[in-house]
C-alpha cells in the first residue's frame, strides 16, 4: 500500500499548533521557542516530512559549519579544513566557513540564503541543527563526529582501533598499570569509542579494567587535564603509562608531568591521538609523541566525495565511513621503570 504523503498541516495538527509556527521553525528558527522547535523537527524526522524546495540551481559552493570558530583553528580540524580546500578546488567548488554556536537559533547565512549545494558539519553538532539542514533538503555529511540517534552520512577516524593499538603497544612494552585520559564524558561518542578501544586492549591481554585509571578531560579547552592527572598520581598504585585521547591532551599532560618532577618516558610513558608535529618553534623543546596517526587529507577527501555523491543521488542510504588509522611510535613510550 502506498504511504500517504505527510503535509505541513499534518505536523501542525499532530502537535496542536498553527501551520505558521511549523513554517517559522524551518525558515526562522530563532522566532520559535526551543522546546517547540525540537518537537517539530523530531516529528518531521519521525514521519518523514521534508519541506518542498522548488527550482534550486547549483551554486558550486559548500558550507563548512562548526559549533564555534575554535574548530577552524584547532590543530586537527585546521588540517581537515586544509584538505577540504585542496579537494574542493579540484572539483571547482568554493567553501564557505561559518560558525553555528549552540545559542544561535538562526541558521548560518550561507544556508538560510540558499547559497550552497551541500553542508559539512565539522566536529560535534547539536541534533536539532542537523534536522534543520535536512529540512532544507541539502546534502549533509558529518566530518569527525557522529550523531548517535540520527542516520546521517558520517566520516570519522577509527578511534576505537587507534586507542586499542596504543594500549596494546604499552602492554607489549611490559606496562601493567595503564591509565586513560579521555576527551569527554560518555555522552561524547568519540570519547566513548576511544575508551572502548582502551578497555578492549586490556581485556584482550587479560588485564584488569580499573575504573580509577580512567579520568576525564576535554577535547577543546584541556581545563581538566591537570586535575585528572593529579587524580591518577595520587593513587596508591599510580600508572606507569597514560593513554591520552588527543595530542593536545598528551602534550598538556607532558607539561604537567615535567612540572611535577616526572620524566617521560623514564617514569611515565605517554601516547596521543592525531600524530601532529608540534609547531616548528617548539620542536626543540617537545618530544615526538607516540601517537595514533590520522590521515586528515584522506578524511577531507572522503567527506567531499560522499557529499558530491549525495548531490547526485540525494536518497542514498546513510553510511558511516571509518577511516583506518595506525600507531606511530615516537619518543614518549618505553619499558616501565623497574
Amino acid at each position: 500500500m502506498k504511504r500517504k504523503k505527510v503535509r505541513i498541516q499534518d505536523i501542525a495538527k499532530r502537535l496542536g499548533i498553527s501551520i505558521a509556527t511549523v513554517s517559522l521553525a524551518y525558515n526562522h528558527p530563532n522566532l520559535v521557542n526551543r522546546k517547540t522547535r525540537q518537537e517539530i523537527l523530531s516529528l518531521c524526522e519521525e514521519l518523514g516530512y521534508v519541506k518542498p524546495i522548488r527550482g534550486k540551481k547549483r551554486t558550486r559552493q559548500i558550507a563548512v559549519i562548526s559549533r564555534d570558530t575554535y574548530n577552524f583553528a584547532n590543530d586537527f580540524y585546521a588540517k581537515v579544513c586544509e584538505g577540504l580546500l585542496i579537494h574542493a578546488l579540484k572539483h571547482k567548488y568554493t567553501l564557505i566557513f561559518e560558525p553555528w554556536p549552540d545559542e544561535q537559533g538562526e541558521m548560518p547565512w550561507s544556508i538560510s540564503n540558499n547559497k550552497v549545494d551541500g553542508v559539512i558539519f565539522l566536529g560535534s553538532i547539536h541534533r536539532e541543527k542537523a534536522l534543520l539542514v535536512k529540512q532544507r533538503q541539502l546534502p549533509l555529511v558529518l566530518c569527525g563526529h557522529p550523531l548517535s540517534d540520527l542516520e546521517l552520512h558520517t566520516v570519522i577516524p577509527d578511534g576505537r582501533s587507534g586507542i586499542f593499538q596504543a594500549t596494546k603497544h604499552l602492554i607489549e612494552l611490559g606496562h601493567q598499570r595503564i591509565a586513560k585520559i579521555t576527551g569527554g564524558k560518555n555522552g561524547n561518542m568519540v570519547a566513548r569509542e576511544r575508551v572502548e578501544g582502551f578497555q578492549a586492549a586490556l581485556i584482550d591481554a587479560n588485564h584488569e579494567i580499573r575504573e580509577e585509571y580512567i579520568v576525564y578531560a576535554d577535547f577543546t579547552l584541556y581545563t581538566q587535564v591537570e586535575a585528572g592527572l593529579d587524580q591518577l598520581l595520587a593513587l596508591k598504585e599510580p600508572p606507569t603509562a597514560i593513554v591520552c585521547a588527543s595530542d593536545p591532551i598528551a602534550y598538556k599532560t607532558y607539561e604537567f608531568l615535567l612540572q611535577k618532577g616526572y620524566k617521560v618516558p623514564q617514569d611515565i610513558s605517554l601516547t596521543g591521538f592525531d600524530n601532529f608535529l608540534p609547531a616548528e618553534y617548539a620542536r626543540g623543546f617537545l618530544p615526538k609523541l607516540t601517537s595514533v596517526e590520522v590521515n586528515t587529507n584522506e578524511l577531507a577527501k572522503y567527506t567531499l566525495e560522499i557529499l558530491f555523491d549525495l548531490m547526485e543521488e540525494p536518497s542514498k542510504i546513510a553510511l558511516r565511513y571509518t577511516l583506518p588509522v595506525k600507531l606511530a611510535v615516537g619518543e614518549t613510550t618505553g619499558k616501565p621503570k623497574q
